[in-house]
């Protein structure tokens, strides 16, 4: 494994700690983690479970360094690192169960039928951008 590849592991799990953990009002609206990505840590966690766990470990200690920086100036941020590593203990299953289900495929398959492209996940629902459109939306009809 290279160390490029790690570090994009590393930012992957770490959007996806910001993006499920964060208050809306303290996300980075660029940080998505998009559905590609996702299917690559899959891959990753069927064919190397030592990599995929040694870049969750390692997001999980850069976000939570982030959170305390960041918790100094909002009160909307966790300070406490015992509740840190709450939220990122479950940020990292829920992206486990995510990855881990049959749901990836559902959802780029009824984007492929529909013509929706760039499929992402945001505050824990899919997201992607209808034909001709300029904004996404959410996805309400896939499982």
């Amino acid at each position: 494994m290279t160390d490029e590849l790690h570090e994009t592991l590393i930012d992957i799990i770490q959007r996806w700690l910001e993006q499920d953990s964060d208050p809306p009002s303290c996300r980075l609206l660029t940080r998505t983690v998009f559905v590609t990505e996702l299917v690559r840590l899959k891959s990753i966690l069927k064919q190397e479970q030592t990599t995929y766990q040694d870049a969750s470990f390692q997001a999980g200690n850069r976000w939570q360094q982030s959170l305390q920086l960041r918790a100094s100036h909002s009160e909307e941020l966790v300070s406490v690192p015992f509740l840190a590593q709450i939220k990122i203990k479950y940020g990292l299953e829920r992206l486990k169960k995510l990855i881990d289900s049959d749901a990836l495929a559902i959802y780029v398959n009824w984007c492929n039928q529909r013509g929706w492209t760039d499929l992402f996940v945001y505050e824990g629902r899919f997201w992607a951008f209808p034909p001709c459109a300029v904004l996404p939306l959410p996805i309400f009809e896939a499982p």
